[in-house]
């Protein structure tokens, strides 16, 4: 079985990585891969150069193909493959490249929602319809693709992310990183992006005493916004960026709670670490995080409450989120830092129901979000439509 992948390979976020895993824990089938995005993360480049062939929709090397023969080049490399199945992941962009491949490619099609249905505008409806078949990586993805692109709810299967297992075990072996033994270590992880919700952590700080310390661990461009935000509140000494780590497994470890403030988060892979870390989570409740996250047993949940009112941030946001109780489209709004605090005290002085947090997310995670597993569950799909 020849499998063609259309996505992006830019980020190390979600969908790439999801990607990469599934492609090496799927070694029995060949994989090509149609990257729109440029650069291609060399991280990723590296690992796949042996299992899979990556072709450029716009560049030859580091020359960039001019927009007229692209499709000339895209034909006569389709042509030299024998492709049995396209799956997009998340791509709807570039009209030309996708004539091309669908002329060329007589192939079923699958549109895999890694989470762009939250940003995608109804003129991508008609390119949406022409798929054979339709996965969500949750359940918040499945209805955004219901209710904002009318797809059948009968047509679209709900294959959820996991961790690979490998990985998994590796993170419970993972030795911490040091810490002062006498400080409550809050841990973000993840992009600074706006849509992520950061800054109601570092807001959250200014409810807490010199007990308490942040870690920002991720890399991006709201971060100098972040740095001037920390100095507003005065709360430099006690907030810290680890910037982005290729293996945050060491932070997890010592980190007493990982709070997730997302705005619009379609499962939430973080989470997932966490729970192999058995590093109890405080998250939003929106979205895909719930498909992980049952308050009270695995971890807390928050309803977010905090209105977007500036209209610059508003036009950087998706339009809406779910809401997974209603399953209603919601506006996307800020967690409240107050209720983020009032939950990381509570925590503090519960260690027995922090560790239970985490322990119970651990055993969530090993029985339900295991990517061997999971790929069985995405090849068995596929295999429907053949």
């Amino acid at each position: 079985m020849h499998y063609l992948h259309i996505l992006t390979m830019h980020n190390l976020a979600g969908l790439e990585y999801e990607t990469f895993h599934f492609i090496k824990t799927s070694q029995k089938h060949k994989h090509s891969l149609l990257v729109t995005s440029k650069p291609i993360n060399e991280l990723f480049r590296n690992s796949l150069s042996s299992t899979a062939t990556i072709k450029h929709w716009k560049y030859l090397g580091h020359l960039k193909i001019p927009w007229f023969l692209r499709s000339v080049f895209l034909k006569k490399w389709l042509k030299r493959k024998k492709i049995d199945i396209v799956i997009s992941h998340s791509q709807l962009s570039f009209p030309s490249l996708w004539n091309t491949v669908f002329k060329n490619i007589k192939a079923p099609r699958i549109y895999y929602e890694h989470g762009a249905a939250w940003f995608k505008s109804k003129m991508h409806q008609n390119l949406l319809e022409s798929f054979d078949g339709y996965i969500a990586n949750s359940n918040a993805s499945a209805l955004m693709l219901e209710k904002k692109f009318g797809i059948k709810k009968d047509k679209i299967k709900v294959i959820h992310n996991g961790l690979p297992k490998e990985k998994f075990i590796n993170i419970g072996k993972t030795k911490p990183v040091k810490k002062d033994k006498n400080k409550f270590i809050i841990m973000y992880l993840g992009r600074l992006v706006r849509v992520k919700g950061v800054n109601s952590v570092v807001e959250a700080m200014k409810y807490l005493d010199n007990n308490f310390e942040l870690w920002i661990v991720g890399a991006g461009k709201e971060q100098v916004v972040l740095e001037k935000l920390i100095l507003q509140l005065g709360v430099e000494d006690r907030v810290f960026f680890k910037g982005s780590q290729m293996d945050p497994a060491p932070f997890l470890k010592a980190a007493d709670v990982l709070v997730v403030p997302s705005l619009r988060e379609p499962l939430g892979n973080v989470i997932l670490e966490a729970g192999a870390a058995k590093c109890a989570v405080i998250a939003s409740e929106i979205d895909g995080i719930p498909d992980i996250i049952s308050d009270g047993y695995n971890g807390v949940l928050i309803v977010p409450s905090v209105e977007i009112k500036d209209l610059k941030v508003r036009k950087k946001m998706p339009e809406a989120v779910v809401d997974s109780k209603s399953r209603r489209i919601l506006s996307p709004r800020y967690l409240n830092p107050e209720e983020i605090a009032e939950e990381v005290i509570r925590l503090k002085k519960d260690t027995q129901l922090l560790r239970m947090l985490g322990n119970n997310l651990y055993e969530t995670v090993r029985k339900n979000f295991i990517k061997e597993n999971k790929t069985i569950e995405l090849e068995k799909e596929i295999n429907k439509l053949l």
